[in-house]
């Protein structure tokens, strides 16, 4: 696994914003648009505690709800050395773990340590966040080295329905197999969830419908990943939960995924 700590580097040792704020990293997060927002002076202390643990975490790191993710992505350990690990901080909320690509090419598999830290006091739980959003990022990051991104907006419409549903799936708690998704809450989330993302479809497809269909501020607001993490939950429930069900459907890829979902859900409503 590689590694870069430069700007993590440059904000302990330096503290020198203006000289992290020009690194290209911050023209990546949105196309177009350099995104940089300072933490707040008073974080320093929490930021590198946060590091701390994050480095202690990825450097022996097994993808939460193992079980599964190594039935899917067929893969028993993350010896990968194919993408670069970038601990940062600048990103704006709520960029605190995403993908992106450089100019040679090369994956960057970005950790904002002040918005892992954010808010969170507990050190369980935030041992639980920076793992489950490693796990997040990992499955983003092997999703895409067997799917590639489309060109067509109504297939990438399915593509990180797919992408971002496998994503949310895997990453939601360290036992997803032990939740009970028949739970009042669940079924509300989800009827909610199937119905905003059925309203926006009413609308002509357009790149702002898919930004905020993944990245609203409110987890369960993101009405095309929540749908797709639904999806995925009824298709293995259909299937009695059985893993290899799971591994099925992944090999089938967005356009299975969003069929089930099509004739199971929206042409029945």
């Amino acid at each position: 696994m590689k590694i870069n700590t430069e700007i993590i580097d440059t904000y302990l040792m330096e503290k020198n914003l203006k000289k992290i704020s020009n690194n290209k990293i911050f023209s990546l997060i949105e196309n177009g648009k350099i995104l940089f927002e300072a933490p707040p002076e008073e974080s320093y202390q929490k930021i590198k505690n946060t590091y701390n643990l994050f480095k202690n975490i990825i450097f022996s790191f097994k993808p939460c709800n193992y079980n599964i993710w190594k039935n899917i992505f067929e893969i028993s350990d993350n010896t990968d050395n194919s993408f670069i690990i970038f601990p940062i901080i600048g990103a704006p909320s709520p960029y605190e773990a995403m993908i992106r690509y450089d100019e040679n090419g090369n994956t960057l598999m970005i950790f904002d340590i002040y918005l892992l830290g954010k808010n969170i006091d507990n050190l369980p739980k935030l041992k639980e966040n920076i793992s489950l959003l490693i796990t997040h990022e990992l499955a983003h990051y092997y999703i895409h080295q067997r799917f590639q991104y489309p060109q067509k907006i109504e297939n990438q419409l399915k593509y990180l329905f797919f992408d971002e549903g496998f994503a949310h799936f895997l990453s939601y708690s360290n036992n997803i197999e032990q939740i009970n998704w028949n739970e009042k809450k669940y079924i509300k989330k989800r009827e909610y969830s199937y119905e905003m993302l059925k309203e926006k479809l009413k609308n002509k497809l357009d790149k702002n419908l898919l930004i905020k269909g993944i990245t609203a501020n409110n987890y369960w607001d993101k009405y095309i990943a929540i749908s797709g993490m639904f999806a995925i939950i009824d298709f293995w429930h259909s299937n009695n939960k059985k893993l290899d069900s799971l591994k099925l459907l992944y090999k089938k890829g967005p356009e299975y995924l969003w069929n089930f979902w099509e004739i199971n859900y929206l042409t029945k409503t």
